[in-house]
């Protein structure tokens, strides 16, 4: 663990903004501040950039008026919906220039009426019976450019950007003694699973519901594939659920259609509380809920 840093972890989706300041010393992270707080109104790719920082910024000023922040590095999550997100066979051994190319040629043919060049596009290479698998999440430059200049207006350095699922999972990644791990995460309009294996990133998917009552359902068609292609030989009995849209009625039904128990796990458990944080409540209530913010917080400190 790297010692001696601050850092926030700003955790977007389309209707707040939740903020995690974690400063780090002498093998110790103390939790410096936490709060979240609601949108004047929705935000979405397609909001106007100026509105866009305008909505963040109205936002991020009540919660520092509320307690101050000191880090200047900042990691952010964003929503699913953000993402374009696929996967395709690649070839082994090509170089990292080779592999983007190939993604931004397999992105224009998937979306003809975008531009490739106008997104950033990163991916994950996994193994899976002697083929290689990418898969790829795809984010508007222009929506990077907002964050960038949200920063900037308030003296921060931009480290990261990263998928709200991905964020949270950093407390199942890096673990060699568990085989297989399953990450279910549930936004205002989208499920995503992510499967580890020993640690490692192995599958990726996410679709969209419409509904909260077929939410159950979509889970378990996306659930049906990985078994269908990562766990023939091999079983889990768990999946660890993240996300703001959660309650006691929507775990019991994704338990018996998954025929999995979903457990939660507060990711401030290992974190020292500082005597006069404001909200300490949330830590305590609806830890969960902050796992996205938390994980972009440990970015570079785990």
């Amino acid at each position: 663990m790297i010692t001696n840093i601050s850092q926030l972890g700003i955790n977007i989706s389309e209707e707040k903004l939740q903020l995690v300041e974690l400063n780090c010393t002498s093998g110790n992270c103390y939790l410096e501040n936490i709060d979240e707080e609601y949108f004047e109104e929705v935000i979405d790719t397609e909001t106007k950039e100026s509105k866009f920082i305008n909505i963040l910024q109205n936002a991020f000023n009540e919660i520092i008026l509320r307690k101050s922040v000191i880090s200047k590095k900042v990691s952010v999550s964003l929503p699913l919906s953000f993402f374009k997100t696929f996967e395709i066979p690649v070839e082994e051994k090509l170089t990292a220039a080779d592999l983007n190319e190939y993604l931004k040629w397999e992105f224009s043919k998937l979306y003809p009426t975008l531009s490739e060049e106008n997104f950033v596009i990163q991916s994950y290479v996994t193994n899976n019976s002697n083929n290689q698998i990418a898969f790829v999440f795809a984010l508007e430059k222009s929506v990077l450019k907002i964050i960038r200049k949200f920063c900037v207006r308030n003296n921060l350095i931009l480290k990261n950007v990263d998928n709200s699922n991905i964020a949270s999972s950093v407390f199942l990644q890096n673990q060699p003694d568990k085989d297989k791990q399953l990450s279910v995460f549930i936004d205002n309009h989208r499920v995503s699973i992510i499967l580890f294996s020993k640690g490692k990133f192995q599958f990726y998917k996410q679709k969209e519901y419409k509904s909260i009552s077929e939410l159950a359902l979509l889970t378990k068609d996306i659930y049906n594939e990985v078994k269908e292609r990562y766990l023939k030989y091999y079983t889990v009995s768990a999946f660890t659920l993240w996300g703001n849209v959660y309650s006691d009625k929507l775990k019991e039904q994704l338990e018996k259609t998954l025929e999995l128990t979903a457990q939660t796990i507060n990711p401030f458990q290992k974190i020292k509380t500082e005597t006069d944080i404001a909200n300490k409540k949330i830590t305590a209530e609806n830890p969960w809920k902050f796992s996205s913010a938390m994980g972009m917080a440990l970015r570079f400190v785990l």
